[in-house]
């Protein structure tokens, strides 16, 4: 188990959780990348192999878009198909404190003190073996932009659900259960390296 990271150490902490659907396309139809905003909330990027849409996860589940736009995607281009579905999520969270701070976590909670020195970055890359799909889970330091030009240190957690191979039904069904994918992302983070 991984060391837990202390968060009272770090509050108020700032938590962004961005949420990405990928439908690959067998087609190749697409030639050139074509990136689209919907109520500037939701991003649309399709090229050749690929159509991605994202967003931010909002406070309040029934404002999520993204699944109403996906399906509505999957009804009005019946003539493709979408063998491989995978469902990313982006949590980042803030650690108010110097700039090093996401890098300490890494030298002093994941690291033998033995190969921490002079470490300047640090990414860790899990799989877990889930009954429904694999999931590929990675564990960055980040630095996020503040308004006035300052760098907060950050903690950038990401997960992708790889269902791979998939009919047209069970993609929408995945996709109405998305909440399940995403509480699981959160668990293992809150769980596994916040707890």
């Amino acid at each position: 188990m991984f060391a837990k990271l202390p968060l009272i150490d770090y509050q108020p902490l700032k938590i962004i959780d961005i949420a990405q659907v990928y439908c690959t396309l067998t087609h190749p139809h697409f030639s050139n990348q074509i990136i689209t905003d919907i109520d500037q909330e939701i991003n649309i990027i399709a090229n050749k192999s690929q159509i991605t849409c994202q967003q931010s996860i909002p406070k309040h589940e029934e404002e999520l878009k993204i699944i109403a736009v996906v399906k509505q995607l999957l009804t009005n281009l019946p003539k493709y198909s979408y063998p491989k579905l995978s469902l990313k999520f982006k949590r980042i969270i803030s650690l108010p404190g110097k700039s090093d701070q996401a890098i300490a976590y890494f030298q002093t909670d994941l690291l033998t003190d033995s190969i921490s020195t002079d470490l300047i970055g640090g990414k860790l890359n899990l799989t877990y073996n889930l009954n429904s799909c694999p999931l590929y889970f990675s564990l960055q330091s980040a630095l996020i932009r503040q308004q006035d030009h300052r760098l907060l240190p950050a903690l950038a957690f990401e997960g992708e659900f790889a269902y791979g191979n998939k009919d047209p039904r069970e993609i929408l069904q995945i996709i109405n259960n998305w909440s399940e994918d995403w509480l699981t992302f959160k668990e293992i983070i809150n769980q596994g390296f916040l707890g």
